[in-house]
């Protein structure tokens, strides 16, 4: 019995595959890769006012400050009051918080009949004052893709087994166990080797846990009070791999993208208006996007709604048009998702990085029409442009196609120190590839006309 137990083990092995001649694993169609190039499966739920783009996680508008300072916002100086020399602010725990929260929390799971229950229903809810609390610091200075406040990203562990009948993956605090053949990444697994990743609609990136001293902890700071907690976990995260491609600069994916989030935000003031019929200002739309033309922003008002320029109690008002049906929130949320603004917020933080550079708009734009550049012509794009993330994500999204080659080693490793992989897009014709380093490197043209 046990010598049939062993055979039957061994079916799915490349040995006893009629057509696998070369007994290569990878050639095994029964090996198809689980863990997939795309995330169609995973299912994560945001937060409420992160599906909702709530303004104050997903603003309208960054200028130029902000967007220097994306994801890196400096403290604002919050006055607690003046206090005498020698003194000190007090510093206040989060237990009696934390512990209140949790039973409030149970009460609502017990009023509605026990289970499981979403709770990231406020912004209130999104605080450091209660739960658990993981630190996460990117590797890369400057992340293709990432997070805002309120989106979700699953913790996925993935384990390859050993030759074997039983065998245990060991448990570990945080993720979900994932069996795979082949490594999710640009690297091999070992037989019994597990891989912490984060994973959402954006982005996969593997995760490394470090320890932390006992005497490590984490000062919180609100507009009332300062709170101290402790830290128990904190990890590094690797260089990303793409799932989401990030639009270019005054591309039509942006642009449509632009006129969308308009489109959403109006509508949501609609949903807000408590008036019979609804009705809006065109000066509240105009302060949420002063980017736009009053002409870009009165045509989307148009397609909804009549301006009212006299009479009655709808005088200058954009009033909704009773023959118009307002779209369901739900309708709402998927016209403009989190994870489209996330793209555009990087494509606009890396744009301002390069003006800020000296790159004028004729060298920005440089092949980032699809349809107009040429895949296999790069030589006249500078290197600081192609490590654009719009340029990046797309060479990276592309090799998972087979449309192109990646340069893995070059100016683009984030890590700067041959450790990661430059996703630079290289020409698929052979010759080119091979005359690609001997080139003689160009006078740059840092403001980007001709004529400078």
């Amino acid at each position: 019995i046990d010598n049939d137990d062993d055979g039957n083990d061994q079916t799915d092995s490349p040995k006893n595959d009629f057509w696998n001649l070369s007994n290569d694993e990878y050639y095994n169609p029964r090996l198809v890769d689980s863990v997939g190039k795309n995330l169609g499966s995973l299912n994560l739920q945001h937060a409420t006012p992160a599906v909702e783009l709530c303004t104050q996680l997903f603003p309208t508008h960054l200028n130029a400050t902000k967007l220097r300072h994306f994801h890196r916002p400096t403290i604002k100086k919050v006055a607690h009051g003046k206090i005498k020399p020698g003194e000190y602010h007090p510093v206040q725990s989060i237990q009696k918080i934390a512990e209140t929260r949790a039973a409030e929390r149970e009460k609502e799971r017990q009023a509605y009949g026990g289970g499981e229950m979403f709770y990231m229903r406020r912004l209130q809810d999104l605080s450091g004052l209660d739960s658990d609390l993981v630190l996460a610091e990117y590797c890369e200075q400057y992340p293709s893709l990432l997070n805002q406040i309120g989106m979700a990203t699953r913790v996925k562990n993935y384990y390859k087994k050993k030759p074997g009948k039983q065998d245990n993956p060991p448990m570990l605090e945080y993720g979900e166990i994932s069996y795979a053949h082949t490594s999710p990444f640009q690297a091999d697994m070992l037989p019994g080797e597990i891989l912490q990743a984060f994973e959402n609609h954006m982005f996969r990136a593997p995760i490394f846990h470090h320890q932390l001293l006992p005497t490590d902890f984490l000062i919180l700071r609100t507009k009332s009070n300062y709170h101290i907690r402790n830290i128990r976990n904190i990890f590094t995260v690797g260089q990303e791999c793409p799932l989401q491609e990030v639009p270019g600069p005054n591309s039509k994916r942006a642009n449509i993208f632009a006129r969308d989030f308009l489109q959403a935000y109006i509508f949501r003031l609609f949903w807000k208006s408590r008036d019979k019929p609804p009705r809006i200002k065109m000066e509240d739309v105009r302060k949420a996007f002063p980017q736009n033309a009053e002409n870009s922003i009165r045509k989307r008002l148009k397609m909804s709604s009549d301006f009212k320029r006299t009479g009655g109690v709808h005088c200058n008002w954009w009033v909704l048009r009773s023959d118009f049906r307002l779209p369901s929130q739900e309708e709402i949320r998927q016209l403009v998702t989190p994870e489209q603004c996330c793209a555009y917020y990087s494509m606009q933080a890396a744009e301002q990085r390069l003006k800020d550079a000296g790159y004028g708009e004729k060298v920005l734009f440089a092949g980032v029409d699809d349809e107009a550049a040429d895949e296999n012509d790069t030589s006249k794009i500078e290197d600081e442009i192609k490590c654009a993330p719009w340029h990046t994500t797309k060479a990276y999204l592309d090799s998972l196609k087979g449309k192109c080659w990646l340069q893995l080693r070059g100016f683009s490793d984030p890590t700067g120190c041959g450790e990661g992989f430059s996703y630079v897009r290289v020409s698929n014709k052979p010759n080119a590839r091979e005359a690609e380093p001997e080139t003689i490197q160009t006078k740059k043209m840092v403001t980007g006309t001709d004529a400078d």
